[in-house]
């Protein structure tokens, strides 16, 4: 009984690596809004952050309250440099105005289970 409370302890170790968590965007340093006050200083790529109406672009800071950490990314006015949160959703054609922000990441090419989690704040 013993020797096999220990076999299955042995593969239970040696087992569980297999089950560990590898985080490749971290809210608090790559990935996140820390390293710098643009959304460039922390590795995102934003496209048309001055929208074809010209409205609303891409910020840093803690104008919305962040989830984690002190800042976020967020949308405000280019009229206000970003000082308030809002989204202008039609620009000032009456256009829909589309913008977005991305981060690349390289998946490890043994990852069986790609879980993708994030907080979305909206008005």
């Amino acid at each position: 009984m013993k020797i096999l409370a220990a076999v299955l302890l042995l593969i239970f170790l040696t087992t569980g690596s297999a089950w560990s968590q590898t985080l490749l965007l971290d809210p608090a340093g790559e990935g996140g809004f820390e390293k710098g006050g643009t959304i460039l200083a922390n590795n995102w790529i934003q496209k048309n952050n001055q929208s074809a109406s010209g409205t609303d672009g891409w910020y840093v800071g803690a104008v919305p309250a962040a989830s984690a950490g002190a800042n976020c990314g967020y949308i405000g006015p280019i009229a206000s440099s970003g000082a308030t949160w809002t989204y202008s959703e039609l620009g000032n054609s009456g256009g829909t105005s589309i913008i977005h922000l991305y981060h690349d990441v390289l998946i490890p090419a043994n990852q069986a289970i790609i879980v993708v989690s994030f907080k979305w704040k909206a008005m």
